[in-house]
């Protein structure tokens, strides 16, 4: 399957529409073709991406979200996410590497993404040093022409004041204030059924890959060989 089921968004269309867990169980034969037709979509997306990257032995479990929500601290109390998504790197979702995450969503909401979400404040700071000694090693990947085409400009929550130890006037300022660092892209709505979806995904992984090294080097205390 080179393409993605039109069961996926047909059925996420309709669990956003009906976020119950009674709905879920009435529907529960079509969850699980819908998530049996994403995992064969996700095994497509990783022997593509895996003729370019280490993913040895990555099989979509290892890579796939549930869609069941964490409802214990959240205001939503609805029981299901409204999207299937993966996370993608070296060792799977669980890995310290830093992933490539694909997302698929009813209503253009589908996007590519991939980076830093949720650093510690020690690789906040490890991040921070490095900008602070060699910003033009990631500016001269985040503000490249292909890549600013692709995915605009780094994104993530900053801090509204310069952080600690850096004066407001440093010349990486705007760097400096990143607490996330992330980048994404939408992917166009008439791709989802397409094959084209592939050579999409695969564009955007390549584009993304010095930038996820990067931070992989950086943040990652222990880095594989190959």
């Amino acid at each position: 399957m080179k393409h993605l089921s039109p069961n996926v968004i047909s059925f996420l269309k309709d669990l956003r529409a009906n976020n119950s867990r009674e709905w879920f169980q009435e529907n529960k034969k079509r969850y699980q073709q819908a998530k049996k037709d994403f995992e064969s979509f996700v095994t497509e997306v990783l022997g593509v991406l895996g003729e370019h990257e280490n993913l040895t032995g990555l099989r979509p479990k290892d890579v796939v979200f549930r869609i069941f929500r964490d409802i214990r601290f959240s205001p939503d109390k609805t029981p299901y996410k409204v999207n299937m998504s993966a996370s993608i790197s070296r060792g799977g979702r669980k890995s310290p590497y830093h992933p490539f995450y694909i997302h698929l969503e009813p209503e253009g909401r589908s996007f590519i993404g991939g980076g830093s979400w949720a650093p510690s404040s020690e690789q906040l700071a490890k991040m921070r040093q490095e900008i602070d000694y060699n910003a033009d090693e990631l500016k001269g990947i985040v503000e490249t022409p292909a890549f600013k085409k692709a995915f605009g400009a780094l994104g993530g929550d900053k801090l509204k004041t310069s952080p600690r130890d850096y004066p407001a006037d440093h010349p990486e300022i705007e760097l400096l204030r990143h607490k996330q660092f992330v980048v994404s892209t939408e992917i166009p709505a008439n791709l989802l059924q397409r094959d084209a979806l592939l050579d999409f995904i695969l564009e955007h992984y390549l584009l993304m890959q010095p930038f996820l090294k990067f931070l992989d080097y950086v943040l990652v205390e222990e880095l594989e060989e190959g």
